[in-house]
């Protein structure tokens, strides 16, 4: 009977003998091997955790955007807003950037000239503009927001209440890094900025990036068979020159926006501007000397219009203070589910 020390020394004379067959084997077992751990034992979910060829990839939990109710991120849902003067006097026109918002709102600004805040969080916009001036209505609306607040200059009533409400305020006579204006125009129509400029903007006077806001209500859209064929409306405001249609578009669920008379298209796009949710909120208005500076009382309550899935719904609005969000409720008092898409706020004389 051989020793176990014999028994090794035999085997080692072997492999010396046959060292080309042994390799050629060895290789083979590894490579069997090798197939068997990557297929075998993944495809039938057997692989033991510390032998895994494949890092499992964990999704990002989405979570709907407060003013949009978009599926973001939750860290995108925590971006501070951004609230922008958009003017909207003819020779302003094609505005940029208005595609990329929340929400837009849309009031009297002077003498029966309406103009714009687009409210940005989750998107990002490379051109905003034409950037005009703050209204008191406009200083209510970044307020409830915590937002950062864009604008060039503004009326005597809007530059106290900015002060008075210690407003994030970003305005462009002080902060001329974070506007420019563009020569191919004409002053004061030419003023403009970006999402990150007004961003940065706001890092540097140490308003912080992130913020909590209290979201509205939404919901899915309404399944395509049960959608209207056509539906259309109209905000009239002062005039042919600022006359609102909108025009639904059971496709894609949506209001096309038309200004006067024709399809109101992005600058830079071209592109027909599009609301999933259209709101017309009636308000008080105060029209300042010579009909300059208007005020629209947006702190209060009043009648409501809501166009959201190709129909009307009669409700109210109501907003308790500077700093409440606006709340959009029903006949009876529910507060109103939107669609998730930029909604555009009208708001007319009561």
């Amino acid at each position: 009977m051989l020793s176990i020390k014999q028994f090794f020394r035999r085997i080692w004379v072997f492999i010396k003998l046959h060292k080309i067959s042994v390799l050629a084997v060895s290789a083979a077992l590894i490579v069997s091997l090798s197939y068997f751990l990557i297929f075998y034992l993944r495809d039938n979910s057997f692989i033991i955790p510390s032998l895994s060829l494949k890092k499992k990839v964990v999704a990002e939990e989405k979570v709907r955007a407060p003013l949009s109710g978009i599926f973001i991120t939750k860290d995108k849902a925590k971006k501070r807003p951004l609230a922008i003067v958009v003017e909207n006097h003819p020779e302003a026109r094609p505005q940029s950037g208005l595609d990329k918002a929340s929400l837009v709102f849309e009031t009297y600004a002077e003498g029966g000239i309406t103009r714009l805040l687009a409210v940005f969080q989750e998107n990002e916009a490379n051109e905003i503009g034409p950037v005009r001036s703050a209204r008191t209505a406009f200083d209510h609306w970044a307020n409830e927001f915590k937002a950062v607040y864009g604008h060039v200059g503004g009326g005597e009533a809007a530059l106290n209440l900015i002060d008075e409400l210690h407003l994030l305020d970003l305005n462009q006579f002080y902060n001329g890094n974070s506007y420019w204006r563009d020569e191919s125009r004409y002053a004061p129509h030419n003023v403009y900025t970006t999402t990150a400029k007004i961003r940065a903007g706001g890092l540097a006077r140490g308003y912080s990036k992130e913020t909590d806001i209290e979201s509205f209500k939404f919901k899915d859209d309404l399944e395509k068979s049960k959608r209207p064929e056509s539906f259309e409306f109209t905000v009239p405001f002062s005039g042919p020159t600022y006359n609102i249609k909108y025009i639904y578009d059971k496709e894609t669920n949506s209001f096309l926006r038309y200004l006067a008379g024709s399809p109101h298209r992005d600058k830079i796009t071209g592109k027909n501007l599009k609301a999933k949710n259209v709101i017309v909120m009636y308000a008080g208005v105060l029209e300042g000397s010579g009909g300059t500076d208007t005020q629209v009382q947006v702190v209060g309550s009043g009648e409501a219009e809501f166009y959201i899935d190709g129909e009307k719904i009669l409700g109210t609005w109501e907003k308790a203070t500077s700093a409440s969000r606006t709340k959009f409720l029903d006949a009876n008092g529910v507060e109103i589910v939107l669609n998730a898409g930029t909604t555009w706020i009208e708001v007319e004389k009561e």
